[in-house]
């Protein structure tokens, strides 16, 4: 009934003792674990907002690689208000639609 994260090196951590970075990705493997395993019964689409902003360049690119790939086979829906973002993502793929909100 708990959740804990084990590293490399075998050591627990409970979320409270992680950085935020490393608590943002956990949350987004939760996040695209749950939708992938529902998907096999229902395609649901991966929503995510401004989960990014407290990854590292490595960790947001490799992020980025995983969300994309996973975009192909299903809708992704991306918020945020960090425009460097969406021109990374354009630049990576450019079938990536911006959509402004007023």
């Amino acid at each position: 009934n708990e959740l804990r994260v084990i590293r490399k090196d075998n050591r627990q951590f409970e979320p409270q003792f992680l950085s935020r970075g490393t608590l943002d990705q956990l949350f987004l493997a939760l996040r695209y674990a749950i939708v992938k395993e529902y998907s096999k019964q229902q395609k649901l689409p991966l929503i995510l907002d401004d989960i990014f902003v407290n990854f590292d360049e490595k960790r947001l690119d490799n992020a980025l690689d995983i969300v994309l790939d996973f975009a192909r086979e299903q809708q992704v829906i991306i918020f945020t208000c960090h425009p460097h973002l969406t021109n990374r993502l354009k630049k990576i793929d450019k079938n990536v639609y911006n959509v402004k909100l007023a």
